[in-house]
């Protein structure tokens, strides 16, 4: 901590030095911690693709679905 108050020309030994130091570096860290329960942008072509996806899923799930129903007539 020192090394930093130092760098930024800050008497060691100032109390309001340190505590504004302290309350800048708490902001920072929640800030950080906000910025993480964000949930991340998503791409506009995004739902679309996991859309097709599940569709393909299904009808290959629905065709191989057919395939057994044909095999067990």
């Amino acid at each position: 901590m020192e090394d930093i108050i130092i760098e930024l020309g800050h008497d060691p030994k100032d109390a309001k030095g340190i505590k504004a130091l302290m309350k800048k570096k708490e902001e920072d860290i929640a800030t950080l911690k906000k910025q993480l329960k964000m949930p991340p942008p998503m791409h506009p072509q995004t739902a679309d693709v996991v859309q097709q996806k599940s569709e393909e899923d299904m009808m290959n799930l629905l065709m191989r679905l057919n395939e057994r129903l044909s095999e067990i007539e």
